[in-house]
């Protein structure tokens, strides 16, 4: 996995040449890749097998997201989010409910990887929930 994200500052970098490689498709593959790679270097986070297949993100050892193994091309990750961004963003169109939750009654909303943007997006929403892990956990110890 030698896949990097690209962290060159958004200035540096002409509009439409940004925006053309947002829009460029990803392979299921290449697109867990990356994530897995920004994932694991943040600190106290543990990668384990998912139960469904996949590999799965825990800090403080609480499952908040995991991704698929790719079936076909395309990848997907479930996310725990604030239920009342969950509802937004699948009002949106950018994510759905999660399998498992026919109602909209969870918290887990699943995205679809089939571009960089959309991957990207998936890094960003697993960074707010990890930030807001760490925040709840240095709470609880101090």
């Amino acid at each position: 996995m030698n896949h990097t994200i690209n962290k060159t500052s958004s200035t540096q970098i002409n509009p439409a040449e940004r925006i053309r490689v947002s829009e460029q498709p990803v392979s299921g593959r290449i697109a867990n890749e990356i994530v897995i790679d920004e994932v694991s270097s943040w600190s106290g986070m543990v990668l384990q097998e998912h139960a469904m297949g996949g590999i799965e993100f825990r800090y403080d050892n609480k499952n908040f997201g995991h991704l698929h193994d790719p079936p076909g091309t395309v990848a997907t990750a479930d996310v725990i989010l604030p239920k009342d961004l969950r509802d937004r963003l699948v009002a949106l169109g950018r994510a759905h409910n999660h399998i498992t939750d026919k109602n909209g009654i969870s918290k887990w909303a699943t995205i679809t990887m089939k571009t960089m943007y959309d991957v990207m997006f998936v890094i960003k929403l697993l960074r707010l929930k990890y930030e807001r892990s760490v925040k709840t956990s240095r709470k609880s110890q101090g």
